[in-house]
């Protein structure tokens, strides 16, 4: 029994999921993020790459002393 690997490709780093589509970077790992202004988190990879990850929602009220804490961060 022989086995040939030839033209199969390896993706994914150490301990990091395959990726499917990949884009020529290497892996790596998340080396620290950011918040926005405007509540986008971005991740600054050790490889070199930037990421929008996501968006945490902001809102601002003209009235904050008359929201009502009705617990568990929910306000009404």
């Amino acid at each position: 029994m022989s086995l040939d690997l030839t033209g199969t490709t390896q993706y994914g780093g150490k301990n990091g999921v395959i990726s499917l589509q990949p884009d020529g970077n290497s892996s790596g790992q998340l080396a620290s993020f950011s918040v926005g202004p405007d509540g986008v988190l971005t991740g600054s990879f050790s490889n070199g790459t930037s990421l929008a990850l996501g968006q945490v929602v902001l809102a601002t009220f003209d009235n904050p002393n008359g929201l009502v804490n009705l617990g568990n961060n929910a306000y009404a």
